[in-house]
């Protein structure tokens, strides 16, 4: 069915293309309503209707809406786009020609249309819109053509925002092509609070995101960014809150999962949006749905991801292979390198590392004053791989997957008997 329409569309484009020497300017204009929406809230609905003076049988064009805008799609899954016919009609004006039929014992009347309409996603994110008559019937000259029903996401640009229509092709029964200048409207106005959903595992303990608001940090959840990186790993600047617009690598010890509320403000999306990103350091959030993938311009991209086999996410590089990144994620930008993964430490104003991604069993020791130490001694605070460890005065055997504390003797007996057993020294974890 999906190959049968998308024939449609390509044969009727080629055949409109074919004419497109022939087509003539005209004054007649295409004009979009004004919509308020709520940021990431409710959905409504725009209509694009016809001032002409022409009688045209068919149209085709291309709508292209604001970052942030999208069109809603009903229970079957398919979008919410309808000609303004009997169903969708304002005050009974319909701009499609029809033939009445009224049932004799009901007394219903029957609207029979023979326009029909037709739409299609392209790839450069436009929603190209078809309409034709089988029977070659023509439009009137001006009245709605046709309903879109959108919403606004959290990220969509507060304020006004403007929607395009092109590539016009309008027809007449004589098969006379027009076209209309290209409409630029400021057609949407986003407004009010909206919320955003922040989750952190609690397995991973780490994320990324970005808030089209300013606001508090939760309780449980640290956030940081990113500015300096050297021999593969970021070291991270801890944030006292959360700025709008600002990309924001989080940290919940226990996990996290909770609603972020406030309203978004036009001149904070002005002054840090460019292109439906919004960069601070080396993270780049994305607002939109975002592709990704290594360019030939020396750039390449990172996202944070948790492998099998690992006990914490780190940034691993797209590559080749392309990646769809969600709204409101964040994601690394880096000089071109042959690096696959990027780590991350977070430190405090001694530098000892308090969280890091690449934990190792024979990582630096570092005492309380933020000096490394080669040994440690009973009893004394340490910080190693990010954890706080006191030295305790105990052995311990340790095999594959057993572990338990044992008497001095009890261990030299257990030594002697069994020489495939580890016997060694363990500081206690607590932190």
């Amino acid at each position: 069915m999906r190959m049968h329409k998308t024939k449609l569309f390509t044969l009727l484009f080629l055949l409109c293309a074919t004419r497109i020497a022939y087509a003539d300017a005209t004054t007649d204009k295409v004009t979009v309503s004004n919509l308020t929406l709520a940021s990431g809230g409710a959905q409504g609905f725009f209509t694009v209707s016809l001032e002409g003076t022409t009688a045209y049988t068919a149209y085709q064009m291309d709508i292209y809406l604001p970052d942030g805008i999208e069109i809603v799609s009903d229970g079957n899954n398919q979008k919410m786009l309808y000609m303004a016919n009997k169903d969708y009609s304002i005050d009974g004006n319909d701009i499609y020609p029809f033939t009445s039929t009224t049932n004799a014992f009901t007394g219903v009347v029957t609207k029979t249309y023979t326009h029909t309409f037709k739409y299609e996603a392209q790839a450069d994110g436009a929603m190209r819109v078809l309409c034709y008559s089988s029977a070659s019937e023509a439009l009137k000259t001006s009245g709605a053509l046709f309903h879109v029903f959108v919403k606004a996401s959290p990220y969509a640009k507060p304020g006004l925002n403007e929607i395009t229509l092109s590539r016009f092709r309008f027809s007449t029964p004589a098969n006379q092509e027009y076209i209309l200048n290209d409409t630029h409207a400021e057609a949407f106005t986003v407004a009010g609070e909206c919320s955003v959903l922040l989750n952190i595992s609690a397995s991973n303990k780490f994320g990324t995101c970005v808030l089209p608001f300013d606001s508090a940090l939760p309780s449980g959840v640290e956030a940081y960014s990113c500015s300096t990186y050297s021999d593969d790993a970021l070291l991270l600047t801890p944030a006292t809150s959360m700025e709008a617009y600002t990309p924001y690598i989080v940290y919940a010890p226990e996990g996290f999962s909770g609603t972020l509320s406030g309203t978004p403000s036009e001149e904070d999306y002005t002054a840090r949006v460019t292109d439906g990103k919004a960069a601070d350091g080396f993270l780049t959030a994305a607002l939109k749905q975002t592709e990704l993938v290594d360019d030939a311009n020396g750039k390449n991209y990172y996202v944070l991801q948790r492998k099998a086999n690992t006990n914490v996410p780190m940034f691993y590089r797209i590559g080749s292979s392309s990646y769809i990144l969600p709204a409101g994620k964040c994601y690394l930008e880096l000089p071109k390198t042959s690096t696959s993964a990027v780590t991350f430490r977070i430190s405090d104003a001694n530098g000892i590392p308090l969280i890091t991604t690449d934990e190792k069993p024979n990582a630096p020791i570092y005492n309380l004053q933020g000096q490394q130490v080669l040994r440690m001694e009973p009893g004394q605070i340490y910080i190693q791989n990010g954890h706080k460890i006191i030295q305790k005065n105990e052995l311990r055997i340790n095999t594959l997957n057993y572990e338990k504390t044992f008497s001095y003797h009890a261990l030299l007996l257990l030594c002697n008997r069994n020489e495939s057993l580890l016997c060694h020294t363990r500081p206690y974890l607590y932190g």
